[in-house]
């Protein structure tokens, strides 16, 4: 079934990303799929149980509403996988050397590296299981903004592309590798530049809660999702701005790398 819509999709994206200039395909990737081995596990899991329960209650046990519950929950799980499953054969991405093309929601959308804008966001899950959802909200060559899902450890859910550390890297990579060289050249005409509520200039970077100068800045990192400044041997929020709000965060960051090394 995944194949199958997959191909189905395949034409139109390639239709898409040519009329939008966007070179070469460089990767395909599907939605995530839950194990199959899960699957068949949770449905042997539910049978067993069930029959189980039958065997207790013959016997004249009350166990048997223990295995009840337990081949509920079994079945439950099994249901939500084999949603998911199906949920997830809708979604479709083709990454290109200048852009990409995705299918989510129905609805196909064409993005030129070079032109969109991309707000990065995760959430990270800690405990046995633990796992990061990340989400990327990106604008399209007609201007309407979309979302695209993953997923990296953890079990597969709705929504989510497989593969999140190889597409999800390529697509930061090749906007940044877009739009960095321009935004350098304005800069080093003497323009300012805004990325959302943040503003850079050669000599400074601020926002409407501060400035700082780049040759003060001893480092910078991103600290529980807000972008942290070391000024005088201490961590600062003085742009205090979530990293979830910046546009294009790593071309920031490639913009804050360059300057500055040039004022040191």
């Amino acid at each position: 079934m995944a194949g199958h819509i997959a191909g189905e999709l395949a034409p139109q994206m390639d239709m898409m990303a040519e009329r939008a200039g966007l070179g070469a395909r460089r990767g395909v990737y599907a939605g995530a799929q839950p194990d199959g081995g899960s699957i068949r596990f949770s449905l042997v899991a539910a049978v067993v149980c069930a029959v189980l329960a039958v065997v207790l209650f013959a016997a004249g046990t009350a166990f048997g509403m223990f295995f009840v519950l337990f081949a509920v929950i079994a079945v439950c799980l099994w249901i939500a996988e084999l949603s998911t499953a199906a949920k997830n054969t809708r979604l479709g991405m083709h990454l290109y050397e200048r852009g990409l093309v995705a299918t989510v929601k129905g609805r196909t959308h064409a993005v030129r590296y070079d032109r969109t804008e991309v707000f990065q966001s995760s959430i990270r899950q800690t405990g046995v299981g633990g796992y990061t959802d990340y989400s990327y909200k990106l604008t399209d060559v007609e201007g309407v903004q979309f979302t695209l899902q993953g997923r990296n450890g953890g079990t597969p859910a709705t929504g989510k592309f497989a593969r999140h550390d190889e597409w999800g890297t390529a697509l930061q990579e090749g906007v940044t590798r877009a739009q960095l060289p321009s935004i350098v050249e304005r800069l080093n005409a003497g323009q300012r530049v805004d990325f959302g509520k943040l503003w850079v200039t050669r000599d400074e970077v601020g926002s409407a809660k501060g400035v700082t100068r780049w040759h003060e800045i001893e480092d910078l990192r991103i600290i529980q999702g807000f972008l942290k400044l070391k000024v005088a041997g201490k961590w600062r929020s003085a742009v205090n701005v979530a990293v979830s709000s910046i546009p294009n965060l790593y071309v920031f960051i490639g913009v804050a790398d360059q300057l500055r090394g040039r004022v040191r």
